[in-house]
């Protein structure tokens, strides 16, 4: 039996974004994931050595708050400019955490790992490679964990605005884990929710969406989507359809946890 393709949405092209500068230098300002998070993550690392695989790492927000939990965590992304961001955050420098440029596919590990976690980000690799290998350098008890958040204001009009500055013409909303079940390739063990405060201001929004593979880069575009996206925020505020707190929004973030076994499909 083939299996399908992934789907197109998620091509490879879409994920380039995340190599320019400008993007991981707003990327620390979309909103932190919930506590309970890494409450979770670190209760699935059940084997010895409590080490941890985090791949498409970004500048390490799921990597950077983990070190706590883990004896050692190698944090693996495409992008130089979001690992050299993630070295100048805090605990970027930590002896624990080990920062290595390449992508999920073929990069350089040191298995066996108790976690092996991907944040925002599995939905971009390949995953015939990425999941077979997932499975090989995971510890007898180890996990998945596929770590997701989302956050905006929920409102049609901001759809409307996403939708129409959109820079990939085959975006549609999908669930990554039933997209991965339906080809074989992960078998779920558990999945739990959280919800965040979220108080950004409106530069720190803005920025935040900037962080996003779909939202332009071209200067007239990002500058246009700027504007708007002001606008439309602050007719929000003033109409009641969003709190805000002096110059902070009032928002929250949701973040999931999703765990389990990662299979190699039959092709």
């Amino acid at each position: 039996m083939t299996t399908l393709p992934k789907p197109d949405c998620w091509a490879p092209e879409y994920a380039r974004t995340f190599n320019d500068p400008e993007v991981a230098r707003v990327y620390h300002l979309r909103p932190p994931y919930p506590d309970g998070v890494f409450t979770t993550l670190a209760a699935l690392m059940v084997d010895q050595h409590r080490t941890v695989l985090d791949l498409g790492c970004g500048p390490g927000d799921l990597a950077r708050n983990l070190l706590q939990a883990a004896e050692r965590v190698d944090a693996v992304d495409a992008s130089p400019a979001m690992i050299e961001r993630g070295r100048a955050m805090e605990h970027g420098d930590h002896p624990k955490l080990r920062w290595i440029r390449g992508r999920a596919e073929d990069a350089p590990l040191d298995p066996p790992y108790a976690l092996v976690t991907a944040g925002d980000s599995l939905h971009w690799m390949d995953w015939l490679v990425t999941l077979p290998r997932i499975k090989d350098v995971l510890s007898p008890n180890g996990s998945l964990a596929v770590v997701g958040r989302s956050w905006g204001t929920g409102l049609a009009e901001e759809r409307e605005l996403l939708s129409r500055y959109s820079t990939n013409p085959r975006f549609r909303p999908l669930n990554l884990i039933e997209e991965l079940e339906s080809r074989g390739l992960f078998d779920k063990r558990g999945e739990q929710g959280f919800t965040g405060a979220w108080n950004p201001t409106i530069d720190e929004y803005i920025g935040a969406r900037h962080s996003q593979a779909s939202i332009p880069t071209d200067t007239r575009q990002a500058d246009a989507f700027d504007r708007e996206t002001r606008a439309l925020l602050e007719r929000l505020v003033l109409g009641g359809k969003i709190q805000a707190t002096g110059e902070r929004l009032t928002l929250a973030v949701q973040g999931g946890v999703v765990w389990g076994v990662p299979q190699a499909a039959n092709r």
